[in-house]
Order: structure tokens, then C-alpha cells, then sequence
């Protein structure tokens, strides 16, 4: 019996996405194989060609390979007309053996993630798919990639400057004190506590040298946010903005989430981030975004906040759904001109 043989399928055309109040469009990166109707990850064996998905090999010339595709065209370029716009990519595997397994070149493991760049960049995917053996089979894991460049173009009134998110330190850069949570020392933040693990702390993979909880490294720069919630108990971070924002008024921003991991009993398995506006540090009520569910790998997501009553304060927040333990982590906040 052959062998699964990967293609990698040529990248072709190119795409402009205009300029809106709603952003550019999103795209997709996709990786189809002959059989186009599986798409996505999960538990199955060999895809086959003939549709469906089994345990037994019907036909292991099954290619896993790699396009870019907006809708249903094939891309390998994004045109942005204005540095801060961001889009939205996705990486769709199908072929090969389930599960699949991604890493960007720059660091991301998730299928999803956004482009935001300041200038031209190429941006990598690598997907792997999931090897495994039989008494008379065995196949092993294979990798493909894509890569889409997001070209960045002058403004056409010559350029114009990001706006500014309007925050202090918003690379949430600091001193860590190893072993200390309730050590707080990062310019423009201060800590709000609540007692207990609700806490807020600068960290980096050595803010907690005990075998219970485990911190990765920072997305940038060498440290970041670490914010603890336990029951009712949610330790916060918050500052004053540089100017207020207007009831009805928007401002968008990137930011990087990620979440620590314990041993302990009763880690919240729901981990959200909320930012919450208001007009006193520390006693801000309003919440003006909440997070998708936190992961253990660092992932970007695109924020707009529009306040129904004009804010000068905001303030991070983590938040156990389910009510378990949470440690939500925050780091790398830039401004964009809006979101997808």
C-alpha cells in the first residue's frame, strides 16, 4: 500500500480589501486536499477521497495541501491601504490525519488569528497533521505550509498616523518579584486587590517558582499582566486615560491574552477578560468587551470600545464563567485604525 504523498497546490491571484467604519473583510487560509468537502479538526483517521472520514486506509494517495483563500478565490497577497487596519485569518486544514497541528512563524499555535501590521510583512503557517501505526500501517505525521504577505500601502491622503489607544505602558512592561503576587510595579497601572488569589501582578515565566502554577513568556517585550480571580474575589488593573472617551465614540486596540496553568484543584475551564470603563480607578462597573475563552498559547485579538456614557477610567478584569480559578494574563496593547 503507498504512502499519503503531500502537494503543495500554487498560490495564485492577489486581493485589495477597501477600507470601511466596519474594517477590512476577514479572510481564510484553507488547506484542501482532493477530498473538499472535510474541512476542520477533531478525532478521524484517514479522510477519504471518496467522502467521509475512516479508520481504515481506503486510499492513501490522499494529499494534504496548502492555498490561501478569500471566499472562493485563492490569495497569497492582502493589500491593507493604511498601516493598523487589521485582518482576520483563519487556517483550515483537511487530508492527511486528524488532528492537525498549527504554528505561525511568529509564534501563534491557534487556527485564528489576526494580522495587523505596520509595515509589508510575510506571515508563515505551518500545519502538521497526526501520525499513528497499525499492525499493518504505519503512517507518519506530515507538514505543509502557507504563507500570505499583507502588503501595507500609503494612505491615499498621504498617510496618516495610528491613533492612539490613549494608554500608559500599554506593553505592560514592569519589575517581577518572583514568588510575590501581590508585588505591583509597572508605570501607569495600578493594582486593584480583593484578597486571597485575586491579585494583580507583573509576570513572566518566573513570576511563580512552584510546581502548581505555571506562567509562559511574555507575547513581547520581557514581562506582562497576570490577573487572579477566585469565587467573587477578581484582582484588577486599571489607569486613567490620557484624554476621555466620549459616550458613542470608538477607539480599537490589539491585545494579547493568554492564560497561566495550576495543578490545583478548581481552574475555571470558561477564562475571560473583561475591560470595564468607568470614571475611578479601581471602581470601574461598566463593561465595555469581553474576551473570547482564554487559551494556554498567547493569542491577538482586535478590541472596539464604545461607551454608552463618556469613560476616563478603564480597568482589566479576569473572570472565571464557570467560577473556578483564574489566571488570565495580558500583554502588548497597540492601536489600530479599526477592527475587521
Amino acid at each position: 500500500m503507498k504512502r499519503t504523498q503531500l502537494a503543495v497546490l500554487a498560490l495564485v491571484s492577489g486581493l485589495t480589501l477597501a477600507c470601511g467604519s466596519d474594517g477590512p473583510r476577514g479572510l481564510r487560509v484553507g488547506m484542501n486536499g482532493p477530498d473538499a468537502g472535510s474541512s476542520g479538526s477533531g478525532a478521524g483517521g484517514i479522510d477519504n477521497p471518496s467522502g467521509g472520514t475512516s479508520g481504515t486506509i481506503v486510499d492513501s494517495e490522499q494529499a494534504l495541501a496548502v492555498e490561501i483563500q478569500h471566499e472562493a478565490l485563492a490569495v497569497e497577497l492582502v493589500t491593507l491601504r493604511c498601516a493598523g487596519e487589521c485582518a482576520e485569518v483563519e487556517a483550515v486544514a483537511s487530508g492527511g490525519h486528524k488532528p492537525y497541528a498549527f504554528a505561525w512563524d511568529d509564534g501563534p499555535t491557534a487556527a485564528t488569528r489576526m494580522l495587523c501590521p505596520e509595515q509589508t510583512t510575510a506571515f508563515g503557517v505551518a500545519v502538521t497533521d497526526t501520525g499513528f501505526e497499525t499492525e499493518e500501517f504505519t503512517y507518519r505525521a506530515k507538514t505543509e505550509r502557507a504563507e500570505v504577505t499583507a502588503r501595507v500601502l500609503e494612505c491615499s491622503d498621504g498617510g496618516t498616523p495610528l491613533p492612539e489607544a490613549c494608554i500608559e505602558n500599554p506593553s505592560l512592561e514592569g519589575v517581577v518579584t518572583a514568588g510575590q503576587l501581590e508585588a505591583f510595579d509597572a508605570p501607569g497601572w495600578n493594582a486593584c486587590y480583593a484578597g486571597g488569589i485575586a491579585y494583580a501582578a507583573i509576570g513572566n515565566a518566573t513570576l511563580w517558582p512552584f510546581q502548581n502554577w505555571t506562567f509562559p513568556d511574555a507575547s513581547d517585550g520581557e514581562t506582562y499582566l497576570a490577573l487572579g480571580q477566585q469565587l467573587a474575589f477578581a484582582g484588577r488593573a486599571s489607569q486613567t486615560l490620557c484624554e476621555p472617551l466620549e459616550a458613542g465614540a470608538t477607539r480599537s486596540f490589539v491585545i494579547d491574552l493568554s492564560r497561566a496553568t495550576t495543578t490545583d484543584a478548581g481552574e475555571s475551564l470558561d477564562q475571560v477578560l473583561e475591560i470595564l470603563g468607568g470614571s475611578t480607578e479601581c471602581a470601574e462597573e461598566t463593561v465595555l468587551w469581553t474576551s473570547p475563552q482564554l487559551t494556554v498559547d498567547w493569542q491577538t485579538h482586535c478590541v472596539t470600545l464604545r461607551p454608552e456614557q463618556t469613560v476616563t477610567t478603564i480597568a482589566l478584569r479576569p473572570l472565571g464563567r464557570d467560577g473556578g480559578l483564574v489566571e488570565a494574563l495580558v500583554d502588548d496593547i497597540r492601536p489600530v485604525s479599526a477592527c475587521p
